[in-house]
């Protein structure tokens, strides 16, 4: 008797081997008993759709990630480094709340995997079922196989395919590895090519290759495509070949055997894991934690270690815990850890604590800090500031000090200005000014002030300045418009202008522009030009820049406005480049323009740099307009360069 494969739809319209239940199985087997062709209709389809129970994602801390604007680089180089600078305080900024989500985002991809696993592989209703077999050839059938229905596109891919697949059904095999050959070599990256190179791996097996060359086939296509829905075919069909070696006497082929067979037991399991979260009773908790106990596998403990996390018994933070400190792979432990923070539950303290206090591997400890705070528990505080002080490890320390700021409440704004003073580390005491920073209140503005007027490190001095401008409120733009009028280092100074632009509240483009022009710091003026380009679109435009290059009496402030004209690109961009080309006299001035028009990369910059060529007296700038258009790069610039070759302009 013909045994056969169940089969479920994928998305896109494969037909792949799964566990499913009983009913589909004996449709497919009525089917193969009548042994009838697919009808010429697919028969109607009962549109209702099937119910499936997912069990809700895990109501997560999530920490207010709030808005960094991180400004875009220049095209010019020279400028690029002057907004590394402000990119990175900006970014370390964020750690705080990138640190905090985590674990969060961790802790709920497993449950999206787990989600789409069970859609992937529905129970699919009796007359989708038979709309399925409908389009499945009984040659196919009889084969053992599950061939993909030919397509009904118009595409002429999917038409060569359907004809190469047609031969597949007819059994036709020298011809059908002739046609998936061809479709391969004119269709090396089509959505169809995976199963063209599966059905010619089969072809082999079938025109009577040698059995080790065939199972080599399949076994290059699998290691060439692993997440192709085709691969699980090609393994099932390596098993069966293995199989047959072994008992030839090939012992060798026992290891592969035995290693793909576990493989398909775990999937398996997997699929009972994903339902029997559902049910939630004592039977199935004792099912998983057996399962958890006899597994080997680092991915299946890792899935059943989710799993368990939602069960509300009294035996599953024990066995939290204990997995946490005993398992043997440091992703599970982690695992166990992010499962025990997720309970919510007073239980879990105990555990999670004793795991920050051990020898246990780095990344376990941090992520037990992370789930501390992830319990919500007020009691949780003191020991986060204990460790953020006295920890000699500097990443628990600050892991401790991110976990702090995840909590609103005076006693953790007090510890973190403990931290500060006491933390022994720069690096711990950053981190605290970078979760202050993220707490949006009052007290926060005045400690960050204080830490930039009277902290004698600078760079603590500029992190609190960065840190300020994370505030979008007005008390803290006044506050930054104040420093920046006091005796402090150029640096700080420097990160003040950066957070007034971050700010981007009124008054923030005025003081700017001021400073821009007035400023007899030539590298603050040039940073007041950077930051303006930081303001929100509307404040900056070329009309803005323009103003800074008339008034400046700095050659370095009036490039950086140029370069910043060159950044937005635009037609306005370009002609307010081409104008000021033709009117500067100045000559370093004009070959910088001449360099920020290249660097627009337009069209409509080329008769402009063309003019410049023909007509400037300076040969310098000539040079400039010259690697201006090979800058540009497009076939309009190419042309414009030929004429100079040609002679066409003057030398």
């Amino acid at each position: 008797m013909n045994t056969m494969k169940p089969f479920t739809r994928k998305e896109d319209g494969t037909v792949k081997r799964s566990f499913i239940a009983f009913m589909n199985v004996a449709l497919i087997a009525s089917l193969l008993t009548a042994q009838t062709p697919p009808p010429s209709k697919a028969p109607e389809v009962d549109k209702t759709p099937f119910k499936l129970h997912l069990t809700p994602l895990p109501q997560l801390a999530m920490p207010d990630l709030g808005i960094f604007m991180i400004p875009e680089l220049p095209v010019e180089s020279m400028i690029a480094l002057e907004h590394m600078k402000l990119v990175m305080p900006q970014v370390e900024l964020a750690m705080p709340q990138i640190e905090l989500a985590m674990p969060q985002i961790d802790m709920t991809m497993p449950q999206l995997e787990m989600s789409l696993s069970m859609l992937e592989s529905p129970m699919l209703h009796p007359a989708a079922l038979a709309e399925e077999i409908s389009m499945i050839s009984p040659a196919s059938l009889l084969a053992g196989q599950t061939p993909q229905p030919p397509s009904k596109s118009q595409d002429p891919a999917a038409k060569a395919y359907q004809e190469a697949y047609n031969l597949i059904l007819d059994q036709k095999w020298a011809d059908a590895e002739k046609s998936m050959d061809a479709f391969i070599a004119k269709h090396p990256r089509n959505s169809w090519t995976d199963a063209a190179r599966y059905w010619k791996c089969y072809t082999r097996e079938k025109l009577g290759d040698n059995l080790e060359t065939v199972f080599k086939h399949y076994e290059d296509f699998v290691k060439s495509k692993p997440k192709s829905s085709w691969a699980d075919e090609a393994k099932t069909n390596m098993i069966r070949i293995a199989s047959v070696l072994v008992n030839q006497g090939k012992k060798e082929y026992e290891p592969v055997v035995r290693s793909m067979q576990e493989n398909e037991d775990e999937e398996i399991k997997l699929q009972a894991l994903y339902a029997l979260q559902n049910t939630g009773d004592e039977r199935a908790l004792t099912a998983i934690i057996n399962l958890y106990d006899n597994s080997k596998s680092d991915k299946l403990r890792e899935k059943i270690v989710y799993v368990l996390g939602n069960f509300d018994a009294p035996r599953v933070i024990p066995k939290l815990a204990d997995i946490a400190v005993k398992d043997m792979s440091n992703s599970v432990r982690r695992s166990a850890v992010y499962a025990l923070g997720n309970t919510r539950k007073a239980e879990a303290y105990g555990s999670l604590k004793q795991i920050v206090r051990s020898q246990a591997d780095i990344e376990v400890r941090k992520a037990a800090l992370y789930s501390l705070a992830n319990l919500g528990m007020s009691d949780v505080i003191p020991f986060l500031a204990e460790v953020a002080t006295t920890e000699s490890n500097n990443d628990l320390a600050k892991t401790a000090t991110y976990s702090l700021g995840n909590f609103n409440s005076d006693e953790a704004t007090k510890s973190l200005r403990v931290i500060l003073k006491d933390a022994k580390s720069r690096e711990v005491r950053k981190a605290a000014l970078n979760s202050i920073g993220n707490r949006h209140d009052a007290a926060a503005i005045t400690l960050l002030k204080e830490v930039i007027t009277k902290e004698a490190d600078d760079e603590m001095r500029r992190t609190a300045a960065y840190a300020l401008g994370n505030f979008k409120e007005k008390v803290a733009l006044e506050a930054l418009r104040e420093l920046y009028t006091m005796d402090i280092d150029i640096k700080t100074k420097e990160a003040i202008m950066h957070s007034i632009a971050n700010n981007g509240g009124e008054g923030a483009f005025d003081f700017l522009l001021k400073v821009a022009v007035t400023e007899p710091n030539e590298k603050l003026a040039r940073t007041a030009v950077y930051s303006i380009g930081n303001l929100p679109e509307g404040k900056r435009n070329a009309s803005v820049y323009l103003d800074i290059i008339r008034k400046s009496k700095s050659i370095e402030v009036r490039k950086a406005a140029l370069y910043r004209i060159a950044d937005d690109r635009d037609n306005v961009s370009v002609k307010t480049l081409s104008d000021l080309i033709r009117e500067e006299k100045d000559t370093d001035l004009k070959i910088a323009a001449v360099h920020a028009l290249g660097n627009t990369k337009s069209d409509e910059a080329v008769p402009a740099l063309l003019e410049v060529i023909k007509k400037d007296s300076n040969k310098k700038v000539r040079t400039a307009a010259v690697n201006a258009l090979s800058n540009i790069g497009t076939p309009k610039a190419q042309d414009a360069l030929l004429q100079i070759l040609e002679g066409k302009t003057k030398e």
